[in-house]
């Protein structure tokens, strides 16, 4: 079944608990990350199919929020997004890892989909603006090919002030990989 999430960003804690109890309210959405990150931002992830999202999304507007940064909805979202989301990781023996970092949580995820739908990788790690200074970055592994074409494809998405950097590391040191918790076989 094809999924969609809504995301809403807000730079109040106390609303951002209230836009997510009236999205909860208004239609038929799992919430998935509904938590303060940096610096002092509210940051809410709901998922279900595209019809409920986008109702919850306008429960969610309808007041017109003063404390609202940014939405997005992206319909037919990569599952291993969602499985992120709920610290749910496929391990990889990796031969090249790509690092996207965005100043933006909300352009992080919409880059990593992208990355995700277009190129042969795996998601391996994913950080939602907690304990990063509000920033989002994801790492990517597979062969070189696969991680080089998932992050341009990436890069042709973000917009050109919310890239921070991108990495592409051909053969990290299994150290690395060791460090990061993003190995297996070992």
């Amino acid at each position: 079944m094809s999924r969609a999430v809504a995301i809403v960003e807000l730079r109040s804690i106390a609303s951002g608990i209230s836009v997510v109890d009236k999205m909860l309210k208004a239609a038929d959405v799992e919430p998935l990350y509904c938590k303060p990150i940096c610096p002092g931002k509210f940051f809410v992830i709901v998922c279900g199919d595209v019809g409920s999202v986008n109702a919850a999304l306008e429960a969610a507007l309808k007041e017109n929020n003063k404390y609202i940064i940014s939405t997005k909805i992206l319909p037919n979202i990569h599952e291993d997004i969602i499985n992120a989301i709920k610290n749910k990781y496929l391990l990889s023996t990796s031969l090249a890892i790509g690092i996207v970092e965005t100043i933006s949580v909300a352009e992080g995820i919409v880059a990593l989909d992208t990355s995700l739908k277009n190129g042969e990788v795996t998601l391996v790690k994913l950080s939602l603006g907690f304990t990063t200074g509000g920033k989002c970055y994801y790492i990517v592994s597979g062969q070189l090919s696969g991680v080089k074409e998932a992050i341009e494809c990436a890069l042709k998405v973000i917009k050109k002030d919310k890239l921070l950097c991108y990495e592409i590391i051909p053969s990290p040191d299994t150290e690395l990989l060791k460090v990061l918790n993003i190995i297996s076989g070992i």
